[in-house]
């Protein structure tokens, strides 16, 4: 498992850490829960919104894929 720390795409003055983990080929990320929560209390905004800026986070900064839904 591996941590990472970045800014998120909403605000660079929002620091949130990503756990990454590897399942074989797979690979599978997670913002930290506890950062988001201190975020969205912080800035007063929903926490699904600072989780899905993570998500995005992770995904610009190449740490997990982006899966497309069809």
């Amino acid at each position: 498992r591996d941590l990472h720390s970045f800014p998120t795409r909403r605000s660079s003055d929002l620091i949130v850490r990503i756990k990454v983990k590897e399942f074989g080929s797979e690979r599978r990320a997670a913002p930290e829960h506890l950062d988001c929560l201190a975020i969205a209390r912080d800035k007063g905004v929903p926490l699904p919104e600072v989780y899905r800026a993570a998500n995005a986070a992770a995904i610009e900064k190449g740490l997990i894929p982006s899966v497309s839904i069809d």
